[in-house]
């Protein structure tokens, strides 16, 4: 069977979380395991998260971190931009508060920053995820003025007023992001429009914990349900599915998790999957348009 559902791993390197602690060291051995696992299933095809917030404004736009961007781009991946500037992270923290992502004169002037200093080094995002599915219309605007022309943060049918996430009435599949509304479909995109790619949904709830390709909040049993759901829509359609699957460098120390993520993306894979990278994605599905 020719396979229908492309697939963009998207890999949360955010540092809120860890078992082996949050020193440059730890991080990057929890970084490296995650490219080794990767590397294993899906031959370097996947983004990781570039991480900024009010804690870690600058951390990880310098050494030793810009090496390891270097070295996962070097190896197949991509990388995203991944700013945390919600107000309950603020809250958590002894940190200054910070505009959220509504504030459009920030977020712009954030977002260009961040990508000036990747380019120093000799490196790009090719992709924007907000914190938590968080977007705006305004954050379209920008990323179509900055030349940003993939997005990662939609989760159809999550709504989450606090993070600035609304997702209801989205597509569940990808889709070129309509000037009107960020989570309408485009019928005629132009040259600068965004491209989102949704997080994978079986359609049937709105547990993140049993609905989506969510790997830690799920079960191999519980996304091999939704990765089927995935396939039989596409079936049902006639229509390849273009969706992202969603992990984090934090349980990369926790054996059960590893071990779990490689079973699923194993499973994805023999299932009708096919792992690419964003940009690849959107190759795909301009080829299907023209």
């Amino acid at each position: 069977m020719v396979p229908r559902v492309y697939f963009v791993v998207v890999v949360d390197a955010d540092p809120k979380k860890s078992f082996w602690g949050a020193n440059d060291d730890d991080l990057l051995k929890k970084y490296h395991t995650a490219q080794d696992l990767i590397g294993r299933c899906t031959h370097g095809k996947a983004i990781i998260c570039v991480h900024t917030s009010p804690q870690y404004r600058d951390r990880f736009f310098k050494p030793p971190f810009l090496a390891f961007w270097k070295s996962w781009v070097k190896k197949g991946g991509e990388l995203i931009f991944h700013p945390e500037n919600d107000q309950p992270l603020v809250a958590q923290s002894s940190f200054k508060a910070e505009p959220d992502y509504h504030d459009k004169e920030y977020m712009e002037a954030l977002i260009r920053e961040k990508m000036a200093a990747m380019r120093e080094p000799g490196l790009a995002f090719t992709a924007f995820r907000g914190g938590l599915f968080g977007f705006t219309d305004g954050i379209a605007d920008i990323l179509r003025k900055v030349g940003i022309r993939i997005d990662l943060s939609c989760a159809p049918e999550q709504v989450l007023p606090e993070r600035a996430a609304d997702w209801s009435g989205a597509p569940v599949s990808a889709y070129y992001m309509s000037r009107k509304s960020y989570h309408q479909p485009d019928p005629h995109p132009g040259k600068d429009s965004v491209f989102e790619i949704p997080l994978g949904w079986d359609g049937k709830g709105k547990e993140r914990g049993r609905n989506y390709l969510f790997h830690e909040r799920s079960t191999f049993k519980k996304m091999c349900l939704v990765w089927d759901a995935i396939v039989e829509r596409s079936a049902q359609s006639g229509q390849p599915q273009f969706v992202n699957f969603l992990c984090h460098t934090y349980s990369m120390a926790n054996s059960k998790f590893r071990t779990q993520l490689e079973r699923i993306l194993n499973y994805m894979r023999s299932h009708d999957g096919v792992p690419v990278t964003a940009s690849k994605a959107k190759g795909i599905y301009d080829e299907l348009l023209s």
